[in-house]
């Protein structure tokens, strides 16, 4: 009798796993990776990605691969929201695309409250404060998506490599061409990742930050956590993609966009602070 009820409770356990296991998938939650934080490099000798500043991270995590628009028309249709175009390309597992960095900041509220999690951003018009102590969902801060990509701060020019020979096996980007096999956006993890087992952080879409843009910002960021100028017009981008070239797909580069505006070529993946 003893075995039998032993055999019931594994059978029921493993339902109950699989059921849990389901739920969660089909609730969207995303697939992170814990980064474990740490001192690094950040920037390049470059004017417009310089200059070169030591920055002290804590643990975060990171999306494994950029917001879909399975996952993102789940937003609009919870919120009954209009769901941006595809341009015929398709959707699914592609990147979304013509999203804004206030419909970004969005997306990561709801996913915050859907999930249980304290939401992040608190919105007033179009003025956006960020509760940095609150555990749910949240865009990358610029330093967090630089040390991610660079596989934890390693000297790779590109997100899983240092050289720009094979990168068309890592990213999507223009001057791929045919060797890459998309003259648009890719699904999702396509290609080889990075070191920390992330896909597509150089190349495919560009993707949103919380900081904004300032070229001078470097010579007086904090060396702990930083999280960019109190105030701005443009929010920075990182990561090239699908119709940029191979120079401005760097872990350095970066780019940067009025946060009211939507490209076929700008995305965003979501972030949250380590336990």
């Amino acid at each position: 009798m003893k075995t039998n009820f032993d055999s019931l409770l594994a059978t029921l356990g493993a339902s109950l796993f699989f059921f849990t296991t389901l739920s969660a998938q089909e609730a969207g939650m995303p697939e992170l990776v814990l980064i474990r934080g740490d001192t690094f490099q950040m920037g390049d000798t470059k004017k417009a990605d310089g200059p070169i500043h030591e920055v002290v991270l804590s643990d975060f995590y990171l999306g494994k691969h950029e917001v879909t628009f399975e996952e993102y028309d789940r937003y609009c249709e919870a919120e009954q929201l209009e769901k941006p175009t595809d341009d015929g390309w398709g959707r699914g597992s592609r990147p979304a695309i013509y999203v804004s960095w206030h419909d970004a900041i969005g997306y990561c509220n709801w996913l915050s409250r859907r999930h249980g999690y304290e939401p992040v951003y608190s919105t007033d018009g179009a003025a956006v404060t960020a509760n940095w102590e609150a555990d749910g969902f949240r865009l990358p801060t610029e330093a967090e998506w630089e040390f991610a990509a660079r596989s934890g701060g390693q000297d790779e020019r590109w997100a899983g490599v240092s050289y720009e020979k094979g990168l068309y096996r890592f990213g999507n980007y223009d001057e791929g061409g045919e060797r890459d096999g998309y003259r648009t956006t890719s699904p999702v993890g396509s290609f080889q990742p990075n070191g920390l087992g992330l896909y597509d952080l150089s190349g495919n879409v560009n993707e949103w930050c919380w900081d904004w843009y300032d070229a001078y910002y470097y010579e007086v960021s904090p060396a702990s956590d930083p999280r960019g100028p109190d105030a701005g017009q443009e929010r920075v981008m990182r990561g090239g993609s699908w119709i940029a070239y191979a120079n401005t797909c760097q872990t350095t580069h970066r780019r940067w966009s009025k946060p009211d505006h939507r490209y076929n070529f700008i995305g965003f993946r979501v972030c949250r602070k380590g336990e």
